[in-house]
């Protein structure tokens, strides 16, 4: 009996890994406008996770596979060195944030701008947010991806808050797509860039620290997975030699995520106690002929070659993980958020993440059986 391939062709069980650390920063204000670029998101970077963020952020270095990127934003291109990454591991309520922050600007003259390259997944909302201390209000622009690719860069203009202190924000937030390939949604940021005259404050300023216990809780409670509104839900079938060339189609007995074809996965990790040897990427196979089956014989020849080097992961290093850490993540412990999550055979939603040994392919199953 032959079995359906998938195209390109992916393991059974695609999990990459991303050695990450919490985005937290020693520095309140910025003394220079220079202060608030950040390029590689290592502790040189002072922008923070929010206390009203219900995701967390984490800064990364780990490349990640353009194949990934090619699936969940329609573009193959990938960021560089460093950059922030958010994940969602569970579908919230679509205004559940994921909140980058700034350090405070004491005082901006006139106008600034702020620029930076973004990568968010499908049905994920962009938000640039100006936050004026002295009354704690907000202003907020939706940034719009053009066309169908949800890579882009953004370049926003900061308002002048009369010489008083200010803050900025990135939002992410309607982390609630649902598709046959992909689960939830993430983030990236990467080569944030302000551009702004510096002053001292105007005497009459004063900066308003908001109380948070009189706020509400910002801890969401996942809600069921939806299904996406008819307008946003594309789906992307086997990668052409367009790497942008996104479809609206309906689920393709091939496309990746179907019952043929796995849903990838990605797991971030706190390096403090996880090995070099545990942060890994799966390997992903080169384009398989599968004419027989609907497939398309010129993708073989125009397939992208992918690295089939087998790195072989630190088993032991997953086995004490639960879901119970996602979301808010212990200090100093190995954390694994899932960006796209696994099809699990059961219905069971409080089992830890599997054991990655699955990913020694010493030997490979071939994709028929003969009954």
């Amino acid at each position: 009996m032959n079995t359906h391939r998938c195209n390109p062709r992916i393991p059974d069980h695609p999990i990459f890994y991303i050695n990450a650390r919490n985005l937290t920063t020693n520095k309140a204000s910025a003394d220079t406008a220079a202060d608030l670029n950040c390029h590689l998101f290592d502790h040189s970077c002072h922008w923070t996770n929010s206390y009203f963020s219900n995701f967390t952020w984490y800064g990364a270095d780990h490349p990640i596979h353009d194949f990934l990127m090619q699936i969940a934003t329609g573009s193959r291109s990938a960021p560089v060195d460093g950059y922030a990454i958010v994940t969602a591991n569970e579908s919230y309520e679509p205004d559940a944030n994921a909140i980058l922050e700034s350090p405070i600007i004491k005082c901006q003259a006139g106008k600034g701008i702020l620029s930076f390259e973004y990568w968010i997944s499908m049905g994920v909302k962009l938000e640039v947010c100006t936050e004026f201390l002295d009354n704690w209000d907000i202003k907020c622009v939706q940034i719009n991806p053009t066309a169908t690719i949800w890579h882009q860069y953004a370049h926003v203009e900061i308002p002048n808050n009369d010489n008083c202190s200010l803050m900025i924000s990135i939002r992410l937030s309607n982390f609630v797509y649902n598709s046959a390939f992909m689960k939830i949604g993430f983030g990236v940021i990467d080569n944030i860039k302000y551009q702004a005259t510096l002053c001292d404050p105007s005497a009459s300023c004063s900066i308003t620290t908001p109380h948070y216990d009189v706020f509400e809780d910002t801890t969401l409670s996942p809600v069921e997975t939806r299904e996406p509104a008819p307008t946003t839900a594309r789906t992307i079938n086997e990668p052409t030699t367009e790497p942008n060339a996104i479809s609206s189609t309906e689920n393709h007995e091939n496309q990746i995520g179907t019952d043929h074809c796995p849903v990838i996965t990605i797991y971030v990790t706190e390096p403090s106690t996880v090995t070099t040897a545990s942060t890994i990427e799966a390997e992903i196979e080169g384009y398989e002929d599968d004419t027989e089956n609907g497939g398309s014989a010129e993708n073989v020849s125009d397939a992208p070659s992918y690295n089939d080097e087998e790195i072989k992961p630190d088993v032991n290093a997953g086995n004490n993980v639960n879901n119970s850490a996602v979301t808010q993540p212990p200090a100093n412990e190995a954390t694994f958020v899932p960006l796209m999550p696994f099809h699990y055979d059961d219905e069971s939603t409080d089992q830890a993440p599997p054991d990655p040994s699955f990913l020694d392919y010493s030997s490979n199953d071939d994709d028929t059986d003969d009954n």
